[in-house]
């Protein structure tokens, strides 16, 4: 139902998800901002869309990066409510379930893992390439997480919580 258009729009406002955070709704207004444009075309209907909204407004809160997972999970259940194929129970399950799982898996691997090893790889490139080596860092850490974040949406649009 939706296009390669709109999965774009909604990926690229996905990296923006901490813009719209509060200390009572956590990330569930960038996740509101990252879905817009699917649910306008999922719901047609103003009220339909607002009902849709009014139930991704609960706290969310999750590691940035594999947030888009999540949100491809979310769009998965909208797409299933909107075609009948599923309860709006589904899509809240969803997202407390995995909240908290992939919040760990994603400071774990990003934050604690990679961050320091691919530090530890530019600090030891110094010698060889001087300053190069803080856009030898921007770079693969950058590759590393905007691919990450692109094959989660794109696991969430296909699978589900599969």
């Amino acid at each position: 139902m939706l296009s390669l258009r709109t999965h774009l729009r909604v990926f690229f406002r996905s990296l923006f998800i901490q813009a719209g955070f509060s200390p009572q709704a956590l990330q569930s207004l960038g996740v509101l901002y990252a879905i817009d444009p699917a649910l306008k075309v999922l719901y047609p209907n103003d009220g339909d869309r607002q009902t849709a909204i009014r139930r991704h407004l609960t706290p969310f809160n999750t590691h940035p990066y594999v947030a888009t997972g999540m949100i491809g999970g979310i769009l998965f259940y909208e797409s299933r409510i909107a075609r009948g194929e599923a309860s709006t129970e589904s899509v809240t399950r969803f997202k407390e379930t995995l909240m908290g799982p992939l919040a760990v898996l994603g400071d774990g691997f990003f934050w604690l893992s990679l961050r320091p090893a691919i530090s530890a790889l530019s600090c030891a490139l110094v010698p060889l390439i001087g300053l190069w080596s803080m856009a030898a860092f921007l770079i693969a850490y950058n590759v590393i997480h905007l691919s990450a974040r692109f094959w989660l949406y794109w696991v969430g649009i296909a699978q589900g919580d599969q």
